[in-house]
């Protein structure tokens, strides 16, 4: 079994494997074994596998509506406070904007788990204050968002369509196509359009060729002075105007 196999999947191909037929699993308990593996495999972020197993497990696919009821409800957030709500309906905007599939208004386990490769962690791990983590981890995911030069997930041909003709300095900010992740700047420079890419570990800074480091996506942009972001960003629109779309609790 190769070193980096999830510990839930080599913990299962051992469990198949014994050499005594009598203590291997069930095919019902092999069954819902896998639905944790699942997870496992494509959610990295610890609290962000343990959402999904208590809410959706056995679920690859879920309505928006009810992961984000069932978000506010296990992370308490408080949309219940008057003084709070606008700013809450506005980060579940911007989430909607990363995670839900336009066409069908659904969110998958495999979106939650690419969206916190990027995003991520979720939190550090303390039961006690995850609750405030998770509503300062919103903050931080729409700060990012609502800046003019970052466009998330579009590919390098639409990046150049809209860079194109744009005078040379323009620039923007995208996740990686390649890289689950990391980040790409792509900027005009005189005739051409240049593609960096940056890397990055949930958690950690966000490095340029491997020599320049940065705290965040927006130190980076100050500290190396991009000053002539690309307009055109699909997340602009969320902060025209934010409206109540998300129904009371109950």
């Amino acid at each position: 079994i190769p070193d980096n196999t999830e510990t839930t999947l080599r913990q299962l191909i051992e469990l198949c494997w014994d050499p005594n037929p009598a203590r291997r699993p069930p095919f019902n308990q092999i069954i819902t074994i896998l639905d944790h593996v699942l997870v496992d495999v494509v959610v990295k972020d610890r609290n962000g596998r343990e959402f999904w197993k208590s809410n959706f497990l056995g679920r690859d696919e879920v309505p928006w509506s009810s992961f984000y009821k069932q978000l506010i409800h296990f992370y308490q957030l408080p949309i219940h406070d008057p003084s709070q709500k606008d700013r809450i309906e506005l980060n579940l905007k911007c989430l909607k904007a990363l995670l839900a599939n336009n066409d069908t208004s659904t969110t998958t386990v495999q979106s939650w788990g690419k969206f916190l490769q990027w995003f991520g962690p979720i939190g550090d791990g303390a039961s006690n204050n995850i609750g405030r983590q998770v509503d300062s981890f919103l903050n931080n995911v729409t700060a990012t968002i609502k800046n003019p030069w970052f466009h998330g997930d579009i590919t390098t041909d639409r990046a150049c369509q809209l860079l194109s003709s744009k005078p040379t300095g323009t620039f923007m900010i995208r996740f990686s196509s390649t890289e689950e992740g990391w980040y790409t700047i792509s900027q005009t420079d005189s005739k051409i359009i240049q593609h960096t890419r940056i890397q990055h570990q949930p958690g950690g800074p966000f490095i340029i060729d491997t020599t320049e480091s940065y705290q965040s996506l927006i130190d980076l942009v100050t500290q190396r002075r991009l000053l002539m972001p690309c307009d055109g960003s699909i997340y602009s629109s969320l902060f025209d105007e934010v409206t109540s779309f998300y129904p009371e609790q109950t």
